[in-house]
């Protein structure tokens, strides 16, 4: 009798658990929506996209995000394997890396430090002041 308790016991905990991964593979799979509709919005526009999908998007990661962190607080006993954590880290990784820089007007600077880096293995050896006074550099 009390080996078929521990095994409906052990039955209950499995499901749980099951039910608890399957929960939060639904959270990861609509953060990887938004990701990936982010990175959609991003590819087409020319300029300034509109503010409020922008926002909306943002605003629906965020809460996704929290809301898994919450359950995972709420949740202390379920393992998160290491194998799912870079499952989801490439998925995340791949949304950032199909879209572009919405709202980014800075990216001058970051080609910039990327050609001082590779010269000179730092982009804060020289500032860019003194190239401008440099007369080998020819004016386009």
């Amino acid at each position: 009798m009390e080996t078929v308790f521990c095994f409906r016991e052990r039955q209950r905990f499995k499901y749980q658990l099951i039910s608890r991964i399957r929960c939060t593979a639904r959270i990861h799979c609509a953060k990887v929506l938004g990701y990936g509709l982010l990175a959609f919005y991003s590819r087409q526009y020319e300029g300034e996209p509109s503010l409020t999908l922008f926002f909306t998007l943002i605003g629906w990661v965020t809460l996704l995000t929290v809301g898994v962190y919450a359950y995972y607080l709420h949740n202390k006993d379920m393992e998160l394997s290491v194998g799912r954590l870079i499952f989801w880290a490439v998925l995340f990784r791949g949304c950032g890396l199909l879209g572009v820089p919405l709202f980014e007007d800075d990216f001058y600077r970051y080609l910039w430090d990327g050609y001082r880096f590779a010269e000179a293995g730092t982009p804060y050896g020289i500032p860019p002041a003194q190239f401008f006074t440099d007369t080998t550099i020819t004016h386009i």
